[in-house]
C-alpha cells in the first residue's frame, strides 16, 4: 500500500511540475509527458535498487 500511494505523489507533482517546464497548455500531452516521465523513473529506480540488491547478495 505504501509503494502504491508513493506512486500516486510522485505523478501528482510530475503532473503539477512537467507542464511549468514545458508551458504545453494541453491537458492530453500533460497527461502523457507525466505518464513518460514516470515509466521513465520507474525504469531509472528499478536498475538502481537491482544494483543494490545484487550487491547486498554478493
Amino acid at each position: 500500500m505504501k509503494k502504491i500511494l508513493t506512486v500516486l505523489l510522485v505523478l501528482l507533482l510530475l503532473y503539477i511540475a512537467l507542464p511549468f517546464l514545458f508551458k504545453t497548455g494541453n491537458f492530453v500531452l500533460n497527461v502523457a509527458l507525466v505518464l513518460a516521465a514516470g515509466a521513465f523513473l520507474a525504469f531509472w529506480f528499478s536498475l538502481v535498487f537491482r544494483k543494490e540488491q545484487d550487491r547486498d547478495a554478493d
